[in-house]
């Protein structure tokens, strides 16, 4: 990331990006890995449980608002 920043010419001195983007990333990846319905009944599992339909739903709602971190 470091290396990109001064590339791009993006002023992101409090690395907003790198804490709040990236963590809510993994935290939307990791929700599809590790969900259960055991914690949440009303909830789905996740890939380490059988169902990696799940992931793949976490990473398209990644995907689809990754444009809008451009604007």
């Amino acid at each position: 990331m470091m290396l990109w920043r001064p590339k791009t010419g993006i002023d992101e001195s409090l690395d907003v990006f790198a804490v709040h983007g990236m963590g809510g990333i993994w935290g939307a990846l990791a929700t599809g890995i590790f969900c259960s319905s055991a914690v949440n009944s009303a909830g789905k599992n996740g890939l380490i449980y059988g169902n990696p339909k799940q992931l793949l739903l976490q990473l398209v709602a990644v995907l689809s608002v990754a444009p809008l971190l451009l604007l």
